[in-house]
């Protein structure tokens, strides 16, 4: 929706069954209606980085069991002109390489790899997935 509140139409879907490297690639889970079950996953703790702490805490859950999507919308996002998400293209980017590099533990090479392949995962997803509703 918008920041006034307004329905923008767009429908955000994903992969039905989401491995390890289908997360690495792309964090399909939206972060306003996910869960997980603690005593089957246990604890998870994450390395603090000041942007994507959702997609280091659903790493860490994919590694002990798989994520699956809903077909059920189950939340709504507000598009903000204040948000945390950097505006420009390149800086959305470049804010994934501290989940690959310091929450993952990455040297900088592994770290930009997995950056770059994020960028072909997202592209992906908003090719694919994310759809104007009628």
């Amino acid at each position: 929706m918008s920041e006034d509140g307004k329905d923008l139409g767009v429908y955000v879907s994903g992969i039905k069954k989401v491995s390890k490297l289908a997360m690495f690639m792309c964090c399909w889970p939206g972060c306003l209606a996910v869960m997980y079950d603690r005593e089957r996953i246990g604890l998870i703790q994450i390395k603090d980085v000041r942007k994507n702490n959702d997609t280091a805490l659903w790493l860490k859950v994919v590694r002990k069991a798989p994520c699956h999507l809903l077909k059920e919308n189950l939340a709504r996002y507000r598009r903000r002109k204040v948000s945390i998400t950097p505006k420009p293209l390149w800086k959305r980017i470049w804010a994934h390489y501290p989940l690959f590099h310091v929450a993952e533990g990455m040297n900088p090479v592994m770290a930009t790899f997995w950056t770059m392949m994020n960028v072909v995962g997202n592209g992906w997803k908003k090719m694919w997935y994310v759809k104007k509703q009628k």
